[in-house]
């Protein structure tokens, strides 16, 4: 019976001691890409001036984005109120919109018009710029 014990006991121990000598995972690995499983990349300009510019680059697996979800996704600080049917940027970056000077969106260089910020769907190769200005009359 002795021997049965000691036995057990010695591979118990091995087993426990031999059991801790394993590598420890601190963070998940590194998405494998492939094919199906893109990511894709998407910049953000914010100008507030001339010589005051941030970018903001956002990978993504869409192959197109919203603004709505490219402002989430870029953790920009934002607020965007709705009046009537149409969303408004009050405040982007930190700097609010006033009577004489809004945020206006240019989408691969061009201004572009929206009613909500789910109506702009942009494709990565297509910088966003969000600029703080004076609109121009129709």
């Amino acid at each position: 019976m002795y021997p049965k014990f000691i036995v057990l006991s010695l591979t118990t121990l091995v087993l426990v001691l031999l059991g801790g000598c394993g590598r420890l995972v601190t963070s998940a690995p590194a998405p494998v890409l492939t094919a199906r499983n893109k990511a894709f990349n998407y910049t953000v300009v914010v100008t507030k001036s001339e010589t005051n510019k941030n970018t903001y680059e956002i990978q993504m697996a869409a192959e197109t984005a919203s603004l709505r979800q490219l402002l989430s996704e870029s953790k920009i600080k934002h607020e965007i109120v709705r009046k009537g049917a149409q969303d408004v940027v009050v405040a982007l970056d930190g700097v609010l919109a006033t009577a004489s000077k809004k945020w206006l969106l240019y989408v691969a260089g061009k201004k572009k018009l929206f009613i909500t910020l789910d109506d702009v769907n942009v494709a990565p190769m297509e910088q966003v710029e969000w600029r703080y200005e004076e609109p121009t009359k129709p």
